[in-house]
C-alpha cells in the first residue's frame, strides 16, 4: 500500500465499472478507525486494468501509476498526477520497441538521483500475442524501462527500455500467452 508523507495510503480498485483511486487516512497507531478521503473514478484510464501506485518520495501530491494493458493494440502506460488526483491524470503510453509490447507496468521504484531528479523504474515482461504461438514459448523477455519525473510531466515523455533477460513462462491464469504476472516482479 503506497503511502504519502502524511501516512495516508492510496489504493486502486477496478472492475466492470471502471478504475478508481481511493485515499485512506487515519492509519496511524492508536487510531480507532480509518477514513476514505476520496473515491475518484479515473475516466482517462478506461482502456487499462490493474493500476499500481507509487507516491513521490519528495511530494505527496505527485503520484505515479502503472497502467496494464491486455490488449496488444493498446500500449501499457504510466500516468502521473501532480495534484493528488484532483484531476484524472492522462496515460503516457510506453511505446513498444523492436516488435515487443509490455504487460503489467509497475512503477515499483522511484529514486532521487545525484542530480536531484526523480527516476521512475518500471519492470515488465513480454506481452500476450505476437508473431509466435504462445504454446511454443518457454520463456518471456523481461524489460527495465525508466523515465524521469520531469519527462513524465510533459505531454510526450521519453522512456528508455533495456532488455535484462528472460524468465520461464508460467501461465497461472489460463491466459492465451505469456503471463506478465509471473515475471514482472523479477
Amino acid at each position: 500500500i503506497p503511502s504519502d508523507l502524511t501516512g495516508a495510503a492510496y489504493l486502486s480498485a477496478g472492475g466492470a465499472y471502471g478504475l478508481y483511486v481511493v485515499k485512506v487516512t487515519g492509519l496511524r497507531a492508536g487510531a480507532s478507525e480509518c477514513l476514505l478521503t476520496f473515491v475518484k473514478k479515473q475516466s482517462s484510464w478506461a482502456a487499462y486494468g490493474e493500476p499500481t501506485i507509487k507516491v513521490s518520495p519528495s511530494n505527496e501530491s505527485i503520484v505515479y501509476c502503472g497502467l496494464r494493458s491486455d490488449n496488444p493494440a493498446v500500449a501499457p502506460a504510466v500516468a502521473i498526477t501532480s495534484d493528488a488526483f484532483a484531476t484524472s491524470p492522462s496515460p503516457k503510453k510506453i511505446t513498444p520497441v523492436g516488435g515487443w509490447a509490455l504487460d503489467n507496468p509497475l512503477p515499483t521504484c522511484v529514486q532521487t538521483g545525484v542530480d536531484g531528479e526523480e527516476y521512475v523504474f518500471i519492470g515488465s515482461t513480454g506481452n500476450r500475442g505476437g508473431a509466435d504461438t504462445p504454446q511454443d514459448w518457454d520463456s518471456v523477455p523481461v524489460y527495465l524501462t525508466y523515465s524521469t519525473k520531469t519527462s513524465l510531466l510533459t505531454a510526450s515523455p521519453t522512456f528508455r527500455t533495456l532488455k535484462v533477460g528472460d524468465v520461464n513462462w508460467y501461465d497461472m491464469w489460463g491466459d492465451t500467452g505469456p503471463s506478465g504476472r509471473s515475471g514482472v516482479g523479477v
